[in-house]
């Protein structure tokens, strides 16, 4: 049986279950506290104020507009005269807003008069007069009524007509103006989207200023430590990875603000139509996050079962790194699976174990001999 064939059981304890909650609460103490440093980082370049959302609102829906919101005006629309536009045209969008609420008021008055009952109820009089019955309608009543119905229902038409008239006039006088808004907004809007991935790349520069000597002077002592197989290894640990949690959380921002969204969801809309690719697309993606995933444990695996490792653990509990026989029954070689745990020091001539790089005797690094 060979070295590489084992899998023995960690036995070293590297700290306590307290010492472990306590690393645990350290982690997290150190990720919270980085959210409120990246926040006042954030604040260090001046970030840039989207175009008043007020421009968008005067589009093609003016014929509906009922109420008109304050505006307040920032940096980039003064600079685009978005704010000048706005005002002047103002007055007229309040009387088209007076126009559209008294067309609407009309239109429900007019949608109230219920002409289709008077005109059953009168067919029901008539009914009532061929069959020369007594009739519970009357005739002329009701053809009076549906007269001055159809005559008030035809006056309301036209007042809604003569306001829509006069409430397109408006439309009509002030669109030279709406047509110069429209540019105005869409140039503010695209000045907006530049300094905005300007001040996206600031404050990612200015974050790595302040992550990476955190993350490099950890992963330097959580290195250093390592080797020297330290009992201090654990806590740097932490703070090790806390910085990597750090590091990550803003790469992982900057390409979700640099990234073009809209490209990668046309493509995932035109994948998803596809219901062969659809499938693709999912049974790809789960079988990415098990390689991924499996990929990790692997990883931790093959580095926490390193065949030296192993042997390291084994030898330090007086134990053989192949079959775990206690060493007090063995000299050399182990005396239940042949394990040879012992040769000669090529320098000293001294026994030296096989699965330690130094000579214990003479501190000879036996890979240097050969």
């Amino acid at each position: 049986m060979s070295l590489k064939d084992t899998y023995s059981e960690i036995s070293e304890k590297k700290t306590s279950k307290l010492g472990y909650l306590i690393l645990i609460a350290l982690f997290i103490f150190i990720v919270s506290i980085g959210q409120t440093i990246f926040h006042d980082i954030q604040d260090i370049p001046n970030n840039p104020e989207n175009p008043s959302y007020c421009a968008s609102n005067y589009g093609d829906n003016l014929t509906n507009l009922t109420y008109k919101s304050r505006c307040y005006f920032s940096d980039t629309d003064v600079r685009y005269g978005i704010d000048d536009l706005i005002e002047g045209i103002d007055p007229t969008i309040e009387e088209i807003i007076d126009y559209n609420k008294a067309i609407k008021s009309k239109t429900n008055t007019l949608d109230d008069l219920d002409r289709d009952e008077f005109v059953q109820d009168y067919g029901l009089s008539l009914l009532e007069e061929i069959a020369e019955e007594e009739g519970v309608f009357d005739e002329e009543e009701l053809q009076e009524e549906l007269v001055e119905l159809e005559e008030t229902m035809a006056d309301l038409q036209a007042e809604i007509a003569n306001l829509e008239e006069s409430r397109d006039d408006l439309i009509a006088k002030i669109q030279p103006q709406l047509d110069e808004l429209d540019v105005a907004y869409d140039e503010a809007l695209d000045y907006y989207e530049t300094q905005k991935a300007w001040y996206s790349l600031k404050a990612f520069v200015l974050k790595l200023f302040f992550v990476l000597p955190f993350f490099g002077l950890f992963l330097w002592l959580y290195l250093k430590h390592k080797r020297k197989d330290s009992p201090y290894t654990i806590i740097i640990t932490s703070v090790f990875f806390a910085s990597v949690a750090l590091f990550l959380e803003i790469v992982l921002i900057f390409l979700y603000d640099v990234l073009p969204k809209a490209w990668f969801m046309s493509i995932f809309d035109f994948l998803m139509a596809v219901a062969a690719l659809k499938y693709i697309v999912y049974y790809g993606a789960v079988a990415l996050v098990i390689v991924v995933l499996g990929g990790i444990v692997f990883f931790i695996q093959k580095n926490l079962y390193n065949p030296k490792r192993v042997a390291l653990r084994c030898l330090k509990d007086n134990k053989c790194p192949s079959c775990s026989l206690s060493l007090k029954l063995s000299e050399k070689y182990c005396a239940k699976c042949g394990h040879q745990i012992k040769d000669m020091c090529e320098k000293c001539d001294h026994l030296k174990y096989v699965d330690l790089d130094h000579c214990p005797h003479c501190g000879e690094n036996g890979e240097d001999l050969t």
